[in-house]
């Protein structure tokens, strides 16, 4: 649950530069090249920051969500209860908890990539 902060922190930087602007270029100089570079590249991490912070949180209210509508589907016959075997079966849910913190790790580096990419083409 702690990871969810990752996302807090993120988002709250990324408003207090959208706020700041370029209120900031003195600090860097007045060079509105490196300012737009350093900005471009600053955005990619908190975002990619704000993204897998929130997955993993996210996965597990999914996975929490399809367990308690399950329960409620394979009482009785036909389609909907066999799709509700299935998910309980095959742990549905389970896979969407494990998927969660790979997905936001798969995220997280490719974020990082990005914004080398783009500190790198500028």
């Amino acid at each position: 649950m702690r990871i969810i902060w990752l996302s807090a922190v993120c988002a709250v930087i990324t408003v207090v530069l959208l706020v700041v602007g370029e209120r900031a270029l003195p600090l860097l100089g007045g060079d509105r090249v490196f300012a737009a570079r350093l900005y471009k590249t600053v955005f990619m991490v908190l975002i990619s920051g704000f993204l897998a912070g929130l997955i993993p949180t996210a996965s597990r209210a999914l996975a929490r969500f399809v367990r308690t509508r399950v329960e409620v589907l394979t009482d009785g016959e036909g389609f909907f209860a066999a799709w509700g075997r299935f998910v309980t079966r095959h742990d549905i849910p389970g896979l969407f908890e494990a998927a969660g913190p790979r997905l936001a790790t798969a995220i997280g580096v490719a974020g990082l990539v990005m914004a080398a990419v783009i500190w790198a083409s500028e």
